[in-house]
C-alpha cells in the first residue's frame, strides 16, 4: 500500500482538481498487495470518520465493503455496526447491498448487539437509530402510526411494540424514558382504533 497517494488524493481534491484527484486515487487503490493491508487501512480510516457519513463510492466499493462484507460472514460485531454507519452508501448501490440481503441500519445493529451486548458504541447506535425510527413512525400523528410509506397494520404494531422494548433494554440509564412512553402510548392508541374500525367492519359485514 502507498499512504502517500492518498495524502496525494486529498490534496488534490482540496485543491479542486477533482481529474488529478481521481487518477491518483485509481493508483492508491491498486496499490494495496493483500488482504492484511486493506484491512489496517480501512480500521484507521473508519476509527477517523464520521459514522454515518457517505464514503466515496470507488473507495467504499473497492475498498472498504469487501472488508466489512468479509467481517460479516464471520459475525464480525465491529463490521456489521460500520456497515449500518456506512448505510447511505449501501442505499445507493444495490449490487452491494444485495450481499448483506438488503439489511437496513436497525438490522445490521441488532445483529452487532446480538454478538456484543456490552458494546457502548453498537449500544448507543442502536438506541438512536430506534428513537429516530419512532419520530419517523410517529411524524404524522394523530393521523396514524406510519410503517414505511403507509399506515401500520396490527401486526406490523405489535412488531414495533418489540422494538419498544428493546429501546427500553437499551436506555440503562432511562434518559429517554419519556419520548419512549409517549411512543407507546400513541401506538397503543392507534392499535385501539385499529382493532375499532375492525369490529366496526365485522359488525357490518354480518348485517
Amino acid at each position: 500500500m502507498n499512504s502517500a497517494l492518498y495524502e496525494d488524493y486529498l490534496a488534490r481534491l482540496s485543491e479542486g482538481r477533482r481529474k488529478d484527484a481521481g487518477l491518483i486515487l485509481v493508483a492508491f487503490l491498486r496499490s494495496f498487495n493483500s488482504s492484511e493491508e486493506r484491512e489496517d487501512w480501512t480500521h484507521t480510516f473508519l476509527e477517523t470518520h464520521t459514522y454515518g457519513a457517505r464514503v466515496r463510492h470507488e473507495i467504499y466499493a473497492e475498498l472498504i465493503f469487501p472488508v466489512l462484507l468479509a467481517g460479516n460472514k464471520r459475525n464480525d460485531a465491529w463490521s456489521l455496526y460500520w456497515l449500518a454507519g456506512t448505510c447511505e452508501n449501501l442505499y445507493t448501490a444495490r449490487g452491494l447491498h444485495e450481499q448483506i440481503k438488503f439489511k437496513n441500519k436497525i438490522d445490521l445493529l441488532k445483529d452487532a448487539y446480538a454478538i456484543e451486548r456490552n458494546s457502548s458504541e453498537v449500544c448507543e447506535a442502536l438506541l438512536k437509530s430506534l428513537l429516530d425510527y419512532f419520530d419517523y413512525a410517529s411524524h404524522e400523528w394523530p393521523a396514524g402510526i406510519l410503517w414505511g410509506h403507509d399506515g401500520a397494520t396490527l401486526k406490523q404494531c405489535n412488531e414495533i411494540m418489540s422494538e419498544v422494548t428493546l429501546a427500553r433494554e437499551l436506555d440503562r440509564e432511562c434518559a429517554h424514558a419519556l419520548s419512549i412512553d409517549e411512543f407507546e402510548s400513541k401506538v397503543n392508541q392507534y392499535k385501539k382504533r385499529l382493532m375499532s374500525n375492525l369490529g366496526a367492519s365485522n359488525n357490518f359485514e354480518t348485517r
